[in-house]
């Protein structure tokens, strides 16, 4: 008999629909019930690879309609990671509510500012449930992420940068290369690209303000989506893809 052959089941997740593609194969869609994340409806989903192969990971990268982001910095004194992840477990239910209604991901740092992102517990359920069930392993991540990962070379070294996806833009301020500043806005469904543009400046000098009077300029504005009639969940598929290798739909 042939060795069967291993799959990757790639997945982009938002509030509303969820995107999946096995290995280079055909992506295909479909609109959350109003059960949510959590409905059965959604993991029978993905039971149907072809027989002739084994599904090894699950990546499933999460749209900023369900993840939520933030900067923390290491206080003096830490003694462990462990430590650390607790802090940073408590931070995100301070900041967004409920104790135990988030799994977080983050790019752990004990000396300068890191990205955090809190995702619901449903996603990392069901996440893990898929993998379990063809025992293979899951990784979960989110649009941002990737795309700064993606977008590390085209990043000046010094100003703000705004990543947008569909539906949400990143304000980004970074000093000598360091990410030192980051904010989420929530924007219109297809933003044009000249009315992008004049949100991101006002919203960029918003944030200035707020952050205490940081400069302006330099601001380059970065898209994570070569599609422009993307969806948030396409997008996080089409990160997913890349990082994947750039398997094709």
């Amino acid at each position: 008999m042939w060795p069967r052959r291993s799959e990757t089941l790639l997945v982009g997740l938002s509030h509303d629909r969820v995107e999946w593609q096995f290995s280079g194969r055909k992506s295909q869609a479909a609109s959350l019930p109003s059960a949510g994340i959590q409905s059965k409806q959604v993991a029978v989903m993905f039971e149907s690879p072809p027989m002739s192969s084994k599904l090894a990971v699950v990546h499933v990268v999460v749209g900023s309609s369900l993840a939520r982001h933030w900067l923390q910095t290491a206080p003096p004194g830490l003694r462990s990671l462990s430590e650390l992840q607790t802090l940073v477990q408590s931070r995100a239910a301070q900041l967004f509510g409920g104790e135990a209604g988030w799994v977080v991901a983050a790019d752990w740092h004990a000396s300068r500012p890191f990205l955090c992102a809190a995702l619901p517990r449903e996603v990392e359920r069901l996440a893990s449930g898929i993998a379990r069930t063809r025992n293979a392993t899951s990784h979960l991540a989110t649009s941002l992420s990737l795309a700064l990962a993606q977008h590390a070379r085209n990043l000046p070294a010094d100003g703000w940068t705004v990543l947008h996806e569909p539906e949400a833009m990143h304000l980004l301020y970074l000093a000598g290369g360091r990410l030192e500043y980051l904010r989420t806005v929530v924007i219109p469904i297809g933003l044009e690209a000249l009315a992008l543009e004049e949100e991101a400046g006002a919203e960029v000098a918003r944030s200035a303000a707020l952050a205490g009077g940081l400069p302006t300029t330099p601001l380059a504005i970065l898209s994570m989506s070569k599609d422009p009639n993307a969806t948030q969940s396409s997008a996080a598929l089409a990160l997913a893809t890349q990082a994947d290798g750039g398997a094709t739909s």
